[in-house]
Formats: structure tokens, C-alpha cells, sequence
């Protein structure tokens, strides 16, 4: 494992300290992610399951409107 420390720039502004991610070198793979608290409070995400480039179709990050019905639908672009 390697441990990879991140530090906010605007510490003062964050409620956490340090974001401190463990990889697997040998695989190249994020393991477990630790977010350590101002107020001692740690957040640890283990990753359980990865799938490298997965297969996602184009339809997955399209909002279909007949599937929600009364929904206001406002495009920004």
C-alpha cells in the first residue's frame, strides 16, 4: 500500500484536516479513502468493489421526461 496525504488550501475554511488515500500499488487501485475530521470525527470509505472501465451507454446521463411526469425540466446551457 501506498498512503497519499491531501491537504485542503483554505484549511481554515474546511472541517477536515487531511483527505488520506490508500492505494494499492501493485494494482494501481484506490482501496480505502480516510477523511480525518477538525473536530475528530474520521470518515473512512473502503472500496469494496471496482470495476475499471465499465460499459456506459450514452442513454444512462440523459434525463428522460416521460419517466417524470410533471417535472419542470429548465436547460441552462
Amino acid at each position: 500500500m501506498q498512503i497519499i496525504n491531501l491537504y485542503p488550501v483554505k484549511a481554515n475554511e474546511k472541517p477536515y484536516h487531511t483527505i488520506k488515500i490508500a492505494v494499492d500499488k501493485s494494482k494501481k487501485q484506490i482501496q480505502t479513502i480516510t477523511v480525518v475530521g477538525k473536530d475528530g470525527d474520521n470518515y473512512i470509505y473502503d472500496i469494496i468493489n471496482f470495476t475499471a472501465n465499465p460499459k456506459i451507454k450514452d442513454s444512462d446521463f440523459k434525463f428522460d421526461k416521460a419517466s417524470h411526469p410533471g417535472v419542470e425540466l429548465v436547460d441552462l446551457r
